[in-house]
């Protein structure tokens, strides 16, 4: 099992799927247009980041994402950080409504994983 599967696993376990599923389908219908997102610390990051839960407009982009989660954690630019998603690191402009309908689990939502890497320059 891959390392954002172990991290989404360990989650799943923890919050039983009618009750993930009735608050994904609640945020999808208190914000219309937007994806239910679940953005999960990887065992091999450092950072200190909990558990965050966000309603992802459709048309962001993974870039956009990616460059919001870094602003939200006061990233620095020599901490590289990875978001992971159905095992794969996905293109940077990809938009979310696309790999919502490739990659949603069958709750609704998508799982992140966030994985770090230093600079050493």
């Amino acid at each position: 099992m891959s390392l954002d599967r172990n991290e989404i696993k360990k989650y799943k376990e923890s919050i039983p799927f009618q009750v993930r599923k009735a608050s994904y389908d609640k945020m999808m219908q208190d914000n219309p247009g937007k994806y239910p997102a679940v953005l999960l610390k990887g065992n091999n990051c450092k950072y200190n980041i909990p558990l965050h839960k966000f309603a992802l407009e459709g048309s962001m982009t993974m870039g956009t994402y990616l460059y919001t989660v870094r602003r939200y954690f006061k990233l620095s630019s020599k901490q590289g950080v990875y978001l992971y998603l159905c095992d794969t690191l996905p293109m940077l402009n990809a938009k979310i409504s696309e790999l919502h309908q490739r990659c949603a689990d069958e709750d609704g939502c998508l799982y992140f994983v966030l994985t770090h890497q230093e600079d050493k320059g």
